[in-house]
This record gives C-alpha cells, structure tokens and sequence, in this order.
C-alpha cells in the first residue's frame, strides 16, 4: 500500500530539502511514502483526495518518480532528483575529473572534506548524485544501472 503523506510530514521534507540543499520545489506535488522509506513524487492533476481513494480501492504499486529516501529525519535524494534540482545552494562538493570518473563508475571517494552527512557530488557545472560524507570518505549511492565502466 501507498501512503500519500499529509500536510505536516510534507513540510517537515520540504524543510529539510530547503535546509540540508537550498531546493524549493517548484512546482505542485504530492509525495508518496512507497515501501518503509523511500519516498516519490507525484505530480499529476489527482488530488490527494482521489488518490487516497483509488489507493484503497486498487492495488497500486508504484505511482510517480522515486524522489528520495527518508529515515531518521534525514533526506538523501534519489539519484534522479539530483538532476531535476540541480540548482542546489548548499552542501555541494566540487568534484575533480579524475574524481567524478571515479563517481560514476560507482566508487566511493576518498575525500577529506570536513563535513557529515548528505551531500550533492557536482562536476563543472553538473550535479553527479548524492553521497553520504563521513567526513574523509564519501559513500557512492550511484545505482548500479546508470554507471560508467
């Protein structure tokens, strides 16, 4: 079953795409919780009201895109939602060539850039996905079927 979140959970994301990324959405949406935490984005003319009600009444297994994935209050974008909002303001690591090479092809980096957590990997102008830093080593989230051999 699919979950179409309400007001208050949806501002709760917002906030933390706002404060983690500098990103507003643009456009109207509705999220879905799919699964324990992934969450998509819908953004057809349904209102939450009729999905909720063709919800109960089909079975529906996958509405909308794969946004992002949300546990423990934090918020790490989907591979895809890196590209729709690539003009992202905050928690942006520049990315060498060699490096984004590395990137793409699935490889975790070896960086020591002094911040935790999620952030935005980009190369010359171009956002390359989302990794989670440790602070001297970034984790790849790249997934397997969009990588560079």
């Amino acid at each position: 079953m699919l979950e179409i979140l309400k007001r208050n959970k949806r501002i709760e994301i917002e906030n933390l795409l706002e404060k983690n990324y500098g990103i507003k959405i643009p456009f109207k949406y509705h999220l879905i919780k799919a699964g324990k935490d992934k969450i998509r984005i819908f953004t057809g003319n349904l209102p939450a009201q009729d999905l909720r009600i063709m919800n109960k009444l089909l079975t529906i297994d996958i509405i909308g895109m794969y946004f992002a994935f949300f546990k423990d209050q934090k918020l790490r974008l989907s591979f895809d939602s890196t590209t729709i909002f690539g003009k992202a303001a905050k928690n942006i690591i520049d990315l060498s060539d060699i490096e984004a090479r590395k990137w793409l092809k699935g490889q975790d980096l070896d960086k020591d850039i002094g911040i935790r957590g999620y952030i935005l990997l980009r190369y010359d102008s171009n956002i390359l996905g989302c990794g989670k830093s440790t602070g001297k080593k970034i984790l790849n989230f790249v997934p397997k079927e969009r990588r560079i051999l």
